[in-house]
């Protein structure tokens, strides 16, 4: 005998239609709690389009009443952990290259820098964050480029005075910047009514050359989290994917503050896992039709660049926060520069250091023509009114070069003097130069 059944539809999070039977016996005529499991390759977040009920018996057709209440989608916990290796961190896809020169290439199609986590606060006008956010902003202006991107977090909080600061700090760039909200800045402002106001609305698309970035907002946590404090108010998801689909961009940048990765260390804040790997498959998605993706993220005061599945995810939050990790582990201050072309992408790593230091390892001003030159580079960061000083030891990777003033004396690689003379040995990052003098003898 056949039953009525009762149905819902909902649209996933890449624009998928799924229907799932809530019951395939609907016979009862008094209060029932139902409650079914949603497929596993579900992509959240979701949007239920509509229940309806499929009936067996023709004479009952548009018959009867069926009441509904508390009807909700139970998500899946925040915060579970990913595992670490599911993340490459050697191998970058064929059109994406690091840059080590220390001068910026010939202007590029489309040029732009990222940056974040500068941290600002009226009450510390003199602070690190402040420091290296104005020598970012130094640098940005020398190097010239289409538009700036932040990861969130240049402020200490949401309070309007401390983002005019920033704002009008902002203003000395000569291109745009465009800003992502961050979990710090909806502190002091949590209904999200300073930012929008200020700075940029929460969620938005930039099209600049041959490069479309789309500005998420997951500063509490994930996408989904964020939607009720969206300014504009809209689904956030529905807005990105009709927004893919009017983009004609061949270079898609995805800009949020918390990273869509899992983060090993991470025990407070991140990013919701579930929605992280939707976030994926859709850059995966877009991967796949010719297009080149990079995610772009910040709140971790470190660079770094990993690869999962041929898609890269920077995180750049070393503009001024506070550094917790090695150098080698991208704990330094920076920004990143790209420069886009038809056919690949290349970023480079700008550190900000106050000045360079070149080191001889013995010391030993006069080397003998064939001897090896010894000597390595480091950057040193100061803060006065703080009583700071940061040392960075210059390895990958900071975008830096070695060379000598002529090389018909010395080399650089291998190290070694060649004719007998007097020589410079410079050391630049492109925004800070040392150089040290050294006397090449003939061995008699």
């Amino acid at each position: 005998m056949a039953r009525d059944m009762l149905r819902g539809v909902f649209r996933d999070s890449l624009g998928n239609e799924i229907t799932v039977d809530f019951t395939r016996n609907l016979d009862w005529k008094d209060w029932r709690y139902l409650e079914i499991p949603l497929p596993e390759q579900t992509y959240f977040p979701i949007i239920w389009k509509c229940l309806y009920i499929v009936e067996s018996d023709p004479r009952k057709h548009n018959k009867g009443s069926c009441q509904f209440h508390q009807f909700r989608a139970i998500y899946p916990p925040r915060r579970p952990r990913l595992e670490i290796n599911t993340l490459s961190l050697s191998h970058l896809p064929d059109w994406l290259k690091f840059d080590t020169a220390p001068i910026a290439q010939a202007k590029s199609r489309t040029r732009f820098f990222a940056f974040g986590e500068s941290l600002i606060s009226k009450s510390e006008p003199r602070g690190t964050g402040s420091m290296v956010l104005n020598k970012v902003i130094e640098g940005i202006n020398k190097r010239g480029g289409d538009f700036a991107l932040s990861t969130g977090n240049l402020t200490s909080s949401g309070g309007a005075e401390n983002l005019e600061i920033v704002k009008n700090k902002l203003a000395h760039l000569k291109c745009k910047c465009y800003t992502a909200l961050g979990n710090v800045e909806i502190k002091g402002d949590p209904e999200v009514l300073n930012y929008p106001m200020i700075m940029a609305p929460t969620h938005y698309v930039v099209n600049r050359g041959l490069v479309s970035v789309f500005v998420l907002d997951n500063s509490r946590g994930g996408f989904k989290a964020s939607d009720s404090h969206q300014k504009p108010i809209e689904t956030q998801w529905q807005w990105l994917l009709k927004a893919l689909e009017e983009t004609r961009a061949n270079v898609l940048v995805f800009l949020c503050h918390f990273p869509p990765i899992s983060e090993p260390d991470v025990t407070s804040e991140s990013m919701n896992v579930y929605e992280a790997q939707t976030l994926h498959r859709l850059a995966l998605r877009e991967a796949r039709k010719g297009r080149r993706v990079l995610v772009i993220a910040g709140d971790i005061p470190v660079f770094q660049v990993r690869v999962k599945d041929e898609i890269p995810y920077f995180i750049t939050g070393g503009a001024g926060a506070t550094i917790s990790r090695s150098p080698v582990e991208g704990g330094f201050y920076h920004y990143v520069e790209f420069n886009v072309s038809k056919k690949d992408v290349t970023f480079a790593v700008r550190p900000i250091f106050s000045r360079l230091a070149v080191k001889w390892k013995p010391p030993k001003p006069q080397v003998g023509v064939g001897e090896q030159l010894a000597f390595e580079g480091s950057g040193v960061f100061t803060n006065p009114a703080q009583r700071k000083k940061l040392i960075v030891p210059l390895a990958d990777p900071i975008s830096f070069e070695w060379r000598v003033s002529d090389r018909k004396i010395a080399r650089i690689d291998p190290r070694t003097g060649i004719l007998p003379g007097m020589v410079s040995v410079i050391l630049d990052t492109g925004d800070s130069i040392d150089y040290e003098g050294i006397t090449i003898v003939s061995p008699n």
